[in-house]
């Protein structure tokens, strides 16, 4: 659903912006969710992104799940 979505956008935020990527997801929460995560929800994304190690595999993953995203924008 809409919270597994952004939890990948927000592997690839965090691996590409690791000093900014809590404040870019939540641009990218409330630009192009409709309607956003409720801020309980939005909390529990970020909770378990800080808990995720990231490897090079599901970075690659996440860059080419944005790439289809934006083809579709």
């Amino acid at each position: 659903g809409r919270n597994n979505g952004l939890f990948n956008i927000g592997v690839y935020l965090r691996k590409k912006f690791p000093e900014e990527w809590q404040e870019k997801l939540e641009e990218y929460n409330d630009e192009y969710l409709d309607p956003p995560l409720k801020p309980r929800e939005f909390t529990t994304v970020l909770n378990s992104l800080d808990k995720k190690k990231l490897t090079t595999i599901n970075v690659k993953i996440h860059q080419l799940i944005l790439y289809v995203i934006k083809l579709n924008v």
